[in-house]
């Protein structure tokens, strides 16, 4: 039961003693602190200060780990990728979405990112999952980035075009080392725009940009895939539109049988392989990090702990 909170501060929680599933909860109160900074949630955990703490950040989750600390994933599929705007050029032209996605080493930009600690996702859904095909997401290849490349700006079409990121230092870092790899090839150019996030939500919902940072981790494909790619969806920041795939995502929504549902999403995976909406560069890291003396962690949805099932020692 909530008994105190404080904005962007806390939240005081009392044990409900008419909770339903009695002897639960075993806690007697739950403090909940906002802590925005990984390193300062790895040290609160490592000092006593705190028993657990949400965490998404792959880099706090290796620190964590090397502080002897416990650590909990929530495996999911999809992921963070880089969302190319089909609405207006130069991604208009899937030779340009193309173009970029090979153009990258999505390893140098987990480096720059995530110290190298990142999980990058070779396929749409990870192999524990009953979607799971064998169909790349990406691929490195550039002497046929140059190609098309050339082949555009030799049409009067070079690729220009600006990643809008937010000042968080991951996501700047990974919008710079990106610009970075793309200087080494001809006839493309990418502006970085950092802007904080009361600005970026605003231009976000306007579909004002070129490329940016967008997330569809998939668990159940349905909403996800559907929300994120669909021509109809609101959700679908790229405004891809592909009457083969809306057919595939609307026949996974209605599918009866789970063999009608994965023959739907084995053409949604080629298709997205195929139209390239966006560049897949990191997993998800939906997890907690724990103490020792904290026991009972059950994870649920996107890495959500349950209270309830909860206990400490010491």
């Amino acid at each position: 039961m909530l008994t105190q909170w404080r904005r962007q501060d806390r939240m005081e929680l009392t044990r409900n003693p008419d909770y339903w599933d009695a002897p639960r909860p075993y806690l007697d109160s739950i403090t909940l602190l906002n802590v925005p900074d990984g390193s300062q949630r790895v040290n609160m955990l490592a000092s006593g200060g705190a028993d657990l703490a949400s965490e998404t950040s792959w880099t706090a989750l290796a620190r964590a780990e090397d502080a002897g600390l416990g650590t909990e994933l929530a495996p999911v599929g999809g992921g963070q990728y880089f969302a190319m705007n089909t609405r207006r050029a130069p991604f208009d032209d899937p030779r340009a979405r193309r173009a970029v996605s090979m153009a990258l080493n999505l390893d140098d930009i987990n480096v720059a990112a995530f110290e190298g600690t990142g999980d990058i996702p070779e396929t749409l859904f990870p192999e524990s999952s009953p979607f799971y095909k064998d169909i790349p997401l990406a691929e490195y290849n550039p002497e046929e980035a140059q190609r098309l490349f050339d082949e555009l700006a030799a049409e009067g079409k070079p690729v220009e075009f600006t990643f809008l990121a937010t000042t968080l230092p991951e996501t700047k870092a990974t919008a710079e080392v990106t610009q970075a790899q793309l200087a080494a090839y001809d006839n493309v150019h990418m502006n970085v725009e950092a802007v904080d996030f009361a600005a970026f939500i605003p231009r976000n919902i306007a579909r004002d940009y070129e490329m940016m940072i967008s997330s569809a981790n998939v668990q159940e494909p349905d909403s996800t895939l559907w929300n994120a790619f669909h021509s109809r969806s609101m959700g679908n920041v790229t405004g891809i539109s592909d009457p083969e795939l809306d057919a595939a995502l609307d026949a996974g929504r209605v599918g009866t049988t789970p063999e009608e549902r994965d023959a739907a999403y084995e053409i949604v995976q080629k298709r997205l392989n195929e139209v390239a909406p966006g560049v897949w560069y990191t997993r998800a890291a939906p997890a907690v990090m724990t103490a020792d003396n904290i026991h009972g962690i059950r994870m649920y949805s996107l890495g959500s702990p349950l209270p309830a099932e909860m206990w400490v020692t010491g």
